[in-house]
């Protein structure tokens, strides 16, 4: 199971310690223990290595002579992944002591140790909300960014102007201003925070710089599945296959995209007919980006219906995006896209990319809730030449991973010209596809111009 979350591409792990072979409770707890403790020691301890593989080694050989350790566990993952320890300090700070609305000043502060030259990220958060979901399960839901903004410091020194907008949650006493450093040149981190800050009233803003642009948040939607719809934003009317998950994108440069549960506050979604308007939990939560999805089944949605989507920036700007949505259940197993690029090809080669729809009756949900799931099917590609004859075969293909230098089997150079190439793709039943399986396969033409 590691390996898999360790070669998920954009999301997973970046290592992982597993064991290849049965083991057991007592060794799996003093290794992780060992492991944990090598690469998360006592701060000022610099004795112990910082990389991810001698922490593994580290913790193998304080445990001496274990078959269990010794031999069944291995490491996923890069070895020479560096993990940061702390080692720099913020101090000697200037920061408000009450935070108000369209508020403008800087923050100062030190940042000694380490080479004194770093990057550091200040954010101003408005205070935890009490969120009561389904089943009565109270959260404690981290408030809204009202300020965040990274910047490089020098001679372990640095002074960030900050600007808050119209938009802040009056009365709040419990916000916080948060910071992250991090040197440039060393494996050292630290973090510090200031908080039980207040927020009321509105600031004299005559001095500031305002940023207000008048325009509310941009608002795209696309397919969550990336490689399928390769993020390219939905036109204003779209056809899809249930079930489908949707990501709708919200980011705003100057204002920030601003969240809340209040009727004028957060982003909205709303399906009419289909799904009332309500305050999607974003998977993002950047204060100038936010991420949401949402995930349509079969019988929750069905024919023709309108995507409705608003939200606001700091300032109150309104954005706003709506869609047509043409829902359907799917039983063909049909191409999405397959093209090639460049081409023509020259001589650095083409890198070819395909994608597929699956039907959305048969089948288990893709991951993450995500259809359609391209993982399910097996791709192969094939190249012919004008005469028919296949001059290159790539089996089981991944999309954006094929790349052609333009040579044969052999490894021999093709001539200028006209070629074909043909994408197969194969669904069979070990993975949720129909009796006998399903196959569909769509041919592009190529130019070889060197």
């Amino acid at each position: 199971m590691i390996e898999q979350y360790v070669k998920q591409k954009d999301y997973g792990a970046i290592a992982g310690l597993a064991a290849t072979r049965e083991s057991y409770p007592g060794p799996n707890e003093n290794l992780g223990k060992a492991m944990v403790s090598r690469l998360f020691p006592s701060e000022g301890d610099d004795s112990i290595p910082r990389t991810v593989g001698m922490a593994v080694q580290n913790a193998k050989n304080i445990l001496g002579f274990d078959g269990g350790n010794k031999q069944k566990y291995t490491l996923f993952g890069e070895p020479v992944t560096v993990i940061r320890r702390p080692g720099v300090k913020i101090d000697s700070l200037t920061t408000p002591d009450t935070l108000r609305s369209l508020q403008c000043g800087t923050i100062k502060g030190r940042i000694p140790g380490g080479s004194g030259h770093g990057f550091i990220n200040i954010r101003i958060v408005g205070g935890n909300i009490r969120k009561v979901y389904p089943y009565n399960n109270e959260v404690m839901k981290r408030g809204p960014i009202l300020f965040e903004r990274t910047m490089e410091y020098k001679d372990s020194a640095f002074a960030m102007d900050y600007f808050l907008p119209k938009e802040v949650p009056f009365g709040d006493s419990t916000a916080r201003i948060e910071f992250f450093a991090w040197d440039a040149e060393k494996a050292m981190e630290t973090n510090h925070a200031i908080g039980h800050l207040s927020i009321q009233g509105l600031a004299d803003s005559s001095a500031c710089t305002v940023p207000d642009d008048g325009h509310g948040p941009k608002i795209s939607v696309t397919g969550c599945n990336l490689r399928e719809s390769g993020g390219v934003n939905f036109p204003d009317k779209v056809r899809v296959s249930l079930p489908y998950c949707l990501q709708i994108d919200v980011s705003d440069s100057l204002g920030g995209v601003m969240s809340g549960d209040g009727p004028e506050e957060g982003t909205t979604v709303e399906i009419t007919g289909a799904i009332d308007p309500y305050h999607p939990q974003p998977g993002v939560d950047d204060l100038y980006h936010k991420s949401y999805q949402l995930t349509l089944q079969n019988g929750q949605i069905s024919g023709t219906h309108l995507l409705k989507v608003t939200a606001r920036d700091g300032f109150g700007n309104l954005g706003s995006r709506q869609m047509v949505l043409v829902t359907s259940s799917d039983t063909a197993l049909r191409f999405v896209k397959a093209f090639n690029a460049p081409n023509p090809v020259k001589r650095a080669g083409t890198t070819f990319y395909f994608s597929t729809t699956l039907p959305q009756d048969a089948g288990q949900l893709g991951v993450q809730g995500s259809a359609p799931n391209s993982e399910r099917v097996r791709f192969d590609l094939r190249i012919f030449n004008q005469s028919g004859n296949m001059v290159r075969e790539y089996r089981d293909a991944k999309s954006g991973e094929v790349h052609w230098d333009g040579t044969d089997a052999w490894g021999q150079s093709l001539g200028n010209g006209v070629y074909f190439y043909q994408v197969s793709a194969m669904w069979d039943e070990s993975n949720g596809a129909p009796a006998q399986g399903l196959k569909q396969s769509l041919r592009n033409i190529l130019v070889l111009s060197r």
